[in-house]
């Protein structure tokens, strides 16, 4: 707060962060209040720290939402959509950093909540078109040429079963997309795997040295011209 004499004559009243009224000599006193905003009462921390979560999720998964969160009717498009599905879907907690620790409405007071991703309930894609039915096995590791000295590599195979049954979320052109999602190094791949009406596969190849540390995969199907999408499928966790 600072506090000074008007050179503009009287005032009065309120101008943004500006109060101005008469001092006791007569003379106008503007005073300038603090712009900083107050410190958010526990459930709003708490939603924030959700929120904060998942946005840095959505940042690591880039492309991939635009894809999984094509613009349309029903569903919002990109990291929005991602966060709206997410939010409400249960797959980020705000947990106690310090259980029991009172909560304090104060400036620069630690935090009280970290945000916790459940990754087997996360979504990276949302819609109305039909889950696929996929799955995903590590095929390789090592290194590209066997030596020690060789950048070691990490071979996955996405598989897609074909369907034949055609509705109006199920279509045999719908294609079937394969994701792998590292969040302690910040990477994400994404691979087509084939079309719903006929068993696909892709192979993937990710670098050992930048894919370290729990690697999580998941499915989902899109409609052909891509404007539709599923909700994803979970394939699993591999430890690297």
């Amino acid at each position: 707060m600072a506090i000074a004499k008007s050179m503009l004559g009287r005032l009065r009243g309120k101008l943004g962060n500006l109060s101005c009224y008469e001092g006791q000599d007569g003379q106008t006193i503007v005073r300038s209040s603090s712009v900083h905003r107050r410190t958010s009462n526990m459930e709003q921390q708490r939603q924030e720290t959700e929120f904060g979560t998942l946005s840095k999720v959505a940042a690591i998964l880039g492309y991939v939402l635009k894809t999984g969160f094509p613009k349309g009717k029903g569903v919002a498009a990109g990291s929005k959509g991602f966060l709206q599905a997410n939010l409400k879907g249960g797959a980020v907690v705000a947990e106690e950093v310090d259980p029991g620790r009172e909560f304090v409405r104060k400036e620069n007071a630690p935090r009280y909540f970290r945000g916790q991703v459940d990754y087997a309930k996360l979504q990276v894609a949302a819609g109305a078109v039909a889950v696929p039915e996929a799955s995903v096995a590590e095929i390789g590791g090592g290194t590209e040429d066997g030596s020690r000295t060789a950048k070691a590599v990490r071979r996955v195979r996405f598989r897609s079963e074909g369907r034949t049954r055609v509705g109006y979320d199920c279509f045999p052109e719908d294609r079937v997309h394969g994701v792998a999602l590292c969040p302690s190094k910040k990477m994400r791949s994404m691979v087509e795997v084939g079309v719903r009406g006929e068993t696909g596969e892709a192979e993937a190849e990710f670098d050992g040295k930048e894919w370290q540390g729990e690697v999580h995969f998941y499915a989902f199907a899109t409609s052909a011209d891509g404007k539709r999408a599923s909700r994803s499928v979970y394939l699993g966790m591999m430890n690297w």
